[in-house]
């Protein structure tokens, strides 16, 4: 499943970056593209606003003109689509329920906030940066500029972002990373010139002009830069090395799949106990067809008590569910994972419901009704 948050993430510091150089109609076309690639296009719009404001704040400048050329980008990247309207529609019923709280059923977990150890563990640097940053600001002894108040601004945004929700982890370390790098430019920048007039409160801040002298050489500069990247791509492997091996395996549900394949008529419905098993069972079996997949809000918008009768019948909680499953969700076969102990004990229990299939990975079920 390819994920183009690291897409979503290079065009908005792309956007940022025309937003700082004020090459404002560059935004139209981005926004348009970006509508396009992914549907977290609003973080675009809301980029442009808070520079806008922090814009105000600084410079008491209040331009509406790159809101006005995102706006109009993202207008016609929705009507000029190959998906209208069904893309409005698809966007509002995915993502508002969600940013607003009013999921009622439980979807991934990536829409769900880390544990505070656990945002520890994955964003150290990031958050590292961030305080960095604040540091940099409290050394400072001048005026916060525009470029800087907006990455502040950013880096508190997409960080409150992310302590509601992991999905947007990719984006509070760049742009922390980011906010570090503006705040602690001046002072850096007067460490190597040897400007001292940069002190606060008496205090010398220290500098070097010799430290900053590796600028100068090609090749003290591209030998640093070559052992981060190297020491961090080591870093990275050896992290997703790990995670993967926690995974389940790619191959998961496909003797099942191969099973349902060669004994069911194509397009027959699969009634699927865990709606996140679509994604693979989709993988190895596009000869059938599933209840539910991609996320589980979407079927409840569609039929709200049919939904909620799916989930009474997968956590066991309806006494001989075959009628039910045949009846209202027109499905002849059942496909569980071992895990569903009380769905299995129901349909063991029901006659109606006879097991044609399992390995120790998945049980397939036929409902069988008598004409009685």
């Amino acid at each position: 499943m390819p994920r183009t948050q690291s897409l979503s993430l290079a065009i908005l510091v792309l956007g940022l970056n025309f937003l700082l150089q004020k090459k404002y109609w560059y935004l139209l076309p981005l926004s348009f593209i970006y509508v396009w690639f992914y549907d977290a296009f609003p973080l675009l719009i809301i980029l442009v606003v808070i520079f806008i404001l922090s814009r105000w704040l600084i410079e008491g400048k209040l331009d509406f003109r790159p809101l006005l050329f995102v706006l109009v980008g993202v207008t016609f990247g929705l009507l000029i689509n190959p998906y209208f309207p069904d893309n409005i529609i698809f966007g509002a019923r995915h993502l508002i329920p969600k940013l607003l709280g009013e999921a009622d059923v439980r979807v991934g977990n990536e829409w769900y906030p880390y544990e505070t150890t656990q945002l520890l563990a994955n964003s150290p640097l990031g958050l590292i940066a961030f305080l960095s940053g604040v540091v940099a600001l409290g050394l400072r002894n001048q005026r916060m500029d525009t470029r800087t108040a907006t990455t502040l601004f950013l880096a508190i945004f997409f960080g409150l972002m992310l302590f509601q929700s992991r999905r947007f982890i990719e984006y509070f370390p760049p742009f922390a990373l980011i906010f570090a790098a503006t705040a602690w430019a001046p002072i850096i920048t007067n460490m190597e010139s040897g400007d001292l007039s940069n002190s606060k409160d008496g205090v010398q801040l220290p500098t070097s002009r010799r430290f900053f002298k590796w600028k100068s050489s090609p090749w003290l500069f591209g030998g640093a830069l070559s052992i981060t990247i190297i020491f961090g791509i080591l870093f990275t492997s050896r992290a997703a090395q790990e995670n993967l091996q926690d995974t389940k395996p790619a191959g998961l549900y496909s003797q099942a799949s191969a099973w349902l394949i060669e004994n069911t008529p194509e397009g027959a419905r699969i009634f699927q106990t865990d709606w996140d098993d679509f994604p693979r069972l989709l993988f190895h079996n596009t000869w059938n067809t599933y209840l539910i997949g991609l996320d589980p809000t979407f079927m409840q918008i569609k039929d709200p008590e049919l939904f909620d009768q799916w989930v009474s019948i997968t956590r066991g909680e309806e006494e001989n569910p075959a009628h039910q499953i045949y009846q209202d969700f027109a499905a002849e076969y059942v496909l569980t994972d071992l895990s569903q102990k009380k769905f299995i004990e129901r349909a063991g229990e029901d006659p109606g419901m006879v097991e044609i299939f399992r390995d120790d990975e998945a049980i397939i079920f036929q409902v069988q009704l008598s004409e009685n």
